[in-house]
């Protein structure tokens, strides 16, 4: 069973990864954003660019998506342990009385 500490550094990483994933999400926007408003072209063509945008964000997505993925999966897998309030209590350390 993981303990705390290396459940609060996984979730660190994983804030970490899903700001990153935000970051492309709202260049995305930005670009969806950009080309819709691009009044000289074709519906088609906006079509065919947001769909580009699509694909290119997904692929940056990605590897990110597996590795948040693949980290919930123990910590997930672990979750009966940490629902009892009696099993984490034994594991914590408390100071000793003076």
């Amino acid at each position: 069973m993981w303990d705390v500490e290396r459940i609060l550094r996984v979730k660190t990483a994983m804030q970490l990864r899903r700001n990153e994933m935000q970051t492309v999400l709202d260049s995305l926007a930005t670009e969806i954003a950009r080309i819709e408003a691009d009044g000289t072209r074709h519906e088609d063509w906006k079509r065919e660019k947001t769909a580009e945008a699509r694909g290119k964000a997904m692929s940056a997505l990605g590897p990110s998506m597996r590795y948040l993925s693949e980290q919930a999966a123990p910590v997930k897998a672990q979750s009966q342990f940490w629902e009892s309030r009696n099993l984490l209590l034994s594991l914590e350390k408390f100071d000793e009385d003076p």
